[in-house]
């Protein structure tokens, strides 16, 4: 896995480290490969090819000495061949694993693992994350696309012979998994694992409150959060222009931006001076913990046609107990109107952005309602302990496959 955030440097686990956490404890011998560049933050974690042993998990940071500010563009693909390269070297010194899970994207890691699988007759199962390079069509014009066909071409080259040729493939979504099927014929141990979230935070907060009133988030408002990447499938703009007419009219709202990225600058420029409106930067687990035990409507601001399904934002958010505003339609908006969880809005209409604000600001027995559904349903449905460990127990049967 190339870019997940990690435990070991303070952030809470995600979808491989919750998993790697689950299969140590199952027995299981873990060799995780991952990038020394952080994705999120945008900074080296080190600045060489570095083996870690974190806890029971050997961790292989695989180096690559191209930096990228920006989500799409050529650096980031220079970093992720070279990330590529090295995995192909490093690999072939080390014992012949059992089974191998590999994230997708990235195309170039996932194309040198199914390679790697075949030279050495080990399964290799595609976990896909992202839809690329199909994702780059929902950046560009679309009078773009005959070019964008040439450009990409080795990219389809190598997502189709990555399909082709993998034992196995699962899926954050039912789109995800079925998006594949246009490269590969459907396998009979395809599963679609959802990303899954663990609610379990830090246990002392005694030194966040501190962080919590350098922030200015304050007591008795009633406090809309975002948290993510500041990344070009998302946007804040229409939740700034809702948030700013809210509190020129008096309404006693704050809205919490968590995170940082490409778009930030352009973001806090809309935003202004508004007391109201807080953007943090990236935060350390403790404080996110400390600040998500105070929100009380979760918002999930995506662009419009952003490809995402059930992106991991679902699932946090309905960790809190909180209610969901949503752009995205689709798989996400079918779990949210199925279990009653929170409503969609338009992402190009600021006003009606509003209006709903307002119903949830005026109604706090709705808050509250939908808040007790969002938790209810992701402790029954969603929760990482429960997605992981039928993961295991699929990987396990694979395993004893042979």
């Amino acid at each position: 896995m190339s870019g997940e955030p990690l435990e070991m440097f303070g952030f809470r686990p995600h979808r491989i480290g919750a998993l790697a956490s689950l299969l140590v404890e199952k027995g299981w011998d873990v060799t995780w490969f991952t990038t020394t560049y952080d994705h999120q933050q945008k900074e080296f974690l080190y600045t060489q090819d570095t083996i870690v042993n974190n806890g029971d998990v050997k961790m292989i940071f695989l180096h690559s000495s191209i930096a990228y500010k920006r989500n799409i563009g050529l650096r980031r693909i220079l970093n992720h061949a070279r990330v590529a390269h090295k995995f192909t070297k490093i690999s072939a010194s080390l014992d012949k694993p059992d089974i191998i899970l590999c994230c997708y994207p990235t195309i170039e890691l996932s194309y040198s693992v199914v390679k790697y699988s075949i030279l050495k007759n080990v399964k290799s199962i595609i976990d896909i994350r992202d839809l690329w390079p199909d994702i780059f069509y929902q950046v560009f014009p679309k009078w773009l696309g005959w070019l964008l066909d040439f450009i990409l071409a080795p990219f389809h080259y190598k997502k189709r012979f990555i399909f082709k040729n993998c034992y196995a493939v699962f899926g954050i979504s039912k789109n995800y998994l079925g998006w594949s099927y246009a490269f590969r014929k459907k396998g009979p141990d395809d599963r679609v694992f959802e990303l899954g979230y663990s609610a379990s935070g830090p246990d002392d907060l005694s030194n966040t409150n501190l962080g919590l009133e350098a922030f200015g988030i304050k007591e008795h408002t009633v406090k809309v959060w975002f948290v993510g990447t500041f990344g070009r499938t998302y946007d804040l703009l229409p939740v700034i222009k809702a948030a700013k007419s809210l509190l020129e009219k008096g309404y006693n709202f704050q809205f919490i931006f968590s995170g940082d990225g490409e778009m930030g600058d352009f973001w806090r420029q809309e935003a202004g001076d508004h007391k109201g409106i807080i953007f943090t930067g990236w935060i350390d687990r403790s404080n996110l913990t400390a600040v998500s035990r105070t929100i009380d409507i979760g918002i999930m601001a995506y662009r419009v046609g952003a490809p995402q399904g059930l992106p991991n934002k679902l699932f946090e958010l309905m960790a809190l107990g909180v209610p969901i505003l949503c752009s995205l339609k689709g798989e996400s908006l079918d779990v949210i109107e199925r279990y009653d969880l929170g409503e969609y809005y338009d992402p190009m209409s600021p006003a009606g952005l509003e209006r709903i604000l307002k119903t949830y600001y005026d109604d706090k027995s709705l808050r509250i309602s939908q808040g007790n559904n969002s938790r209810k349903v992701f402790v029954e449905k969603y929760s990482s302990e429960s997605i992981y460990s039928s993961m295991e127990k699929h990987l396990s049967t694979l395993v004893e496959k042979g």
